[in-house]
């Protein structure tokens, strides 16, 4: 519960606000029917229909658009593609009690979302007034400044928040599974990445 407050201006502003903007400023005139109100109501709803199944909160976000367009996708059949590949793991894990993401190379996964996170951070040349741009550069000092931002480049341990970063991402990528059960007893805190 103590999480849900925070969540309201991240969805509002992630899922909703941006996820607009970023859909109009790649697709164009493609994305004339996307509105805040009609992403807010599909959120909403599939939320609700996931609560009664039993499923876990989700959202939209600007940074998966991204992760689409750069990648490739140009109409809604790319998302058709990968809601059937993310049926197609689901059965693997029920059927087989396997994910294919085991075996997936974490390093290339970190590189497609550094890749991303920059193509994403390019949006920032449509600040078109010297106010919008002050905006955005003090935000993101601030971010920067006190370390609250979305990071997969570093990791911190909950007990030593207050002095500073503990490992950095190469760390992160190279730790083997000994270590990782050496640790389990400690939490760890990953922070998210482009949600």
């Amino acid at each position: 519960m103590d999480l849900c407050l925070p969540q309201i201006p991240l969805s509002i502003g992630n899922a909703i606000i941006a996820t607009e903007d970023t859909l109009k400023t790649y697709y164009g005139r493609q994305a004339d029917k996307v509105e805040a109100g009609r992403l807010s109501f599909g959120m909403g709803c599939f939320n609700i229909l996931s609560g009664l199944f039993g499923g876990i909160p989700c959202c939209h976000g600007c940074g998966g658009a991204t992760a689409h367009y750069r990648f490739g996708a140009r109409s809604g059949t790319a998302t058709l593609f990968a809601g059937i590949f993310y049926v197609l793991v689901a059965a693997a894990i029920y059927f087989f009690g396997t994910s294919i993401f085991n075996y997936f190379p974490y390093p290339v996964l970190g590189i497609l979302l550094i890749y991303v996170g920059i193509e994403h951070g390019l949006l920032i040349r449509d600040m078109t007034s010297r106010v919008d741009l002050a905006i955005v550069l003090v935000i993101g000092s601030i971010a920067f400044a006190t370390k609250k931002y979305d990071s997969s480049f570093y990791i911190r341990n909950d007990r030593s928040r207050n002095s500073g970063f503990a490992k950095t991402f190469r760390d992160i990528i190279e730790v083997p599974s000994r270590q990782v059960s050496a640790t389990a007893g400690r939490r760890m805190a990953f922070t998210r990445v482009f949600y």
